[in-house]
Parts: C-alpha cells; sequence; structure tokens
C-alpha cells in the first residue's frame, strides 16, 4: 500500500538521522567531558542526567497527550537541534560548565526522539500492521547510529570534535524536513 510506503520511507529516513546525531552528539560529549572535566565527575553526570531525564520523558508525556504526535515529532527534532546548536555556541565560546551540559544533553537526544517518534507512527500505523511496520522503521536509528559511529572520527578529524554537533544539528533538521509530508 502507497500510505504504508510513504510512513516507512520518511519514518526511518527521520529515525535515521536522529539515531546518526545521537551517536555523533554521545561521541562528542563524552570525549570532551572526559578530556576537560575528567573521569572522576562521571558518575555525578550521569546521575544528574537521570534526574533530567525523568523531567524530560515526563513532559513529553505531558505534551503527548495534548499535541498533535506528528507535530510533536517534528518540533522534538528541531527543538533538539535547536539545543545543539547552543550548545556548540557554549562549547566555542569556553566555560567548563558546558561540557556537564552537554553530556546531559546527549543523554537525552536519543530518548526524545524515539519517544516522539513512537507517538508518532501510534497515530500512523493500524496496531495490527505495527508488528510488520515497526522493525524496519526501528531499523533506520540502528542504522543511522552504526553510520554515525563510523563517520563520528573522519568527520571529527575533518572539522574538529566540536564540529560534529553543528552537523548533528542539520541531521536533526534533515530529519524534521523529513516529517512535513
Amino acid at each position: 500500500d502507497l500510505r504504508e510506503r510513504r510512513i516507512l520511507v520518511w519514518g526511518s529516513a527521520a529515525i535515521f538521522v536522529a539515531g546518526w546525531a545521537d551517536v555523533s552528539v554521545k561521541n562528542v560529549s563524552e570525549t570532551l567531558f572526559l578530556k576537560r572535566i575528567g573521569v572522576e565527575f562521571l558518575p555525578l553526570a550521569f546521575l544528574a542526567n537521570a534526574f533530567v531525564l525523568m523531567g524530560t520523558t515526563s513532559l513529553l508525556s505531558a505534551l503527548s497527550a495534548r499535541v498533535d504526535p506528528l507535530r510533536l515529532f517534528t518540533q522534538a527534532l528541531t527543538g533538539l537541534a535547536a539545543l545543539l546548536a547552543v550548545l556548540w555556541l557554549a562549547v566555542g565560546f569556553g566555560g567548563d560548565a558546558a561540557y556537564p551540559l552537554l553530556l546531559m544533553a546527549s543523554k537525552q537526544i536519543g530518548t526524545i526522539s524515539l519517544i516522539s517518534f513512537s507517538g508518532a507512527m501510534a497515530a500512523l500505523i493500524d496496531p495490527r500492521k505495527a508488528k510488520r511496520l515497526l522493525p524496519p522503521l526501528l531499523a533506520g536509528q540502528t542504522l543511522g547510529e552504526i553510520l554515525g559511529s563510523f563517520a563520528s572520527g573522519p568527520m571529527g578529524r575533518l572539522l574538529d570534535v566540536d564540529g560534529l554537533l553543528p552537523l548533528a544539528a542539520v541531521l536533526l533538521l534533515l530529519g524534521a524536513a523529513a516529517t512535513l509530508p
């Protein structure tokens, strides 16, 4: 069916670039955090992230009940791209506070994009067809993470490590653009 194929194409494309952006930002944030702050503070950053993640998932759940899930997915990807742009500027202008914030934000990207993606797919896919359509859709995220992981090294050398942040922001914007049709 044409509708299912369209959902597969745009859904896979959007979650593919979100997966790529997710792994790229994680690589950057962990590298910069360990290099600038130190491994001894990593458990505290992960603990703080867990609390922030509880808040963001609660907020996303509340929004999901009130907002069109397709728009929410587009807005989530766009908002994550904007957040990365701000964090890139914060990293560029210095200050050790940027590194823990970047690390916490990096842990949010995958969760926020996947939750909002799930809501969008639930609105579009008939539950009887979900068993057949969701696995190839989610494979898009895995492929994006694989490609992003392999591309992070060469792209980081080309753009410098923190140069992966605007690249990830552009990827998220491309994912948001894929959701528009």
